[in-house]
């Protein structure tokens, strides 16, 4: 088992996979249809009115990890009210050094 397969597997088992699976998640997707995560729900439809009914439905804050496309479509439709950039630097060995 290599490194990063490693390290999801010890994240997918335990405490962290317990809370993971019992949190809901929303996956925006045109070809999605059974997702095979705990607690998921595929958005296929109208993405404003998929968002604004998640959004009369849940308590707190909404998150989109990772998707820029889905984020610009929702600065487009004014259903974002604030953004927060994360920064994860990395180091690179010598071969990618320019």
């Amino acid at each position: 088992m290599g490194a990063i397969e490693d390290l999801f597997h010890k994240l997918m088992t335990g405490e962290f996979a317990d809370r993971w699976n019992a949190m809901p998640k929303y996956v925006v997707s045109s070809t999605l249809t059974d997702p095979h995560w705990d607690n998921t729900h595929v958005m296929a439809g109208d993405l404003a009115e998929e968002i604004i009914q998640l959004l009369g439905s849940v308590d707190g804050e909404i998150v989109v990890h990772g998707c820029a496309t889905l984020v610009r479509a929702l600065i487009e439709l004014d259903l974002v009210d604030g953004l927060r950039l994360m920064i994860f630097p990395i180091t690179l060995g010598l071969r990618n050094r320019q």
